[in-house]
């Protein structure tokens, strides 16, 4: 049981990522600080009431393996921290049309499969 608490939590996580995508599902590219802050502050809470998780890139990245996003190219830019100019890289991402209804279908469908092949 402990594994299918683990996958409905996925799921559940990867529903409310969706949400905090928002507009940026229809397939254009994006960074992550293209989102509103609001929306990607405390966007989950997980097992645990007293932690909540912030939309970040580990939260795309998460995404991107999954297949429902993808990095379309990386590009360098400059911020400034602390009254100091730093170059960093940032990636820029697209949804890959994937919904989060045909993400939960197909991992139904493979996990009863190897639970037959087992």
């Amino acid at each position: 049981m402990y594994s299918i608490d683990r996958i409905k939590e996925d799921v559940n996580r990867i529903e409310a990522m969706f949400q905090v995508l928002g507009e940026f599902t229809d397939g254009r590219t994006f960074v992550v600080n293209d989102i509103p802050e609001d929306r990607r502050r405390n966007y989950f809470r997980g097992r645990w009431d007293w932690c909540s998780v912030d939309f970040t890139g580990a939260s795309m990245n998460a995404l991107c393996r999954r297949g429902l996003a993808e990095v379309v190219k990386t590009e360098d830019y400059i911020y400034e921290r602390g009254g100091r100019k730093y170059v960093g890289t940032r990636a820029l991402y697209r949804c890959t049309g994937i919904a989060p209804s045909e993400y939960r279908a197909t991992l139904a469908t493979l996990v009863g499969r190897a639970i037959r092949t087992a």
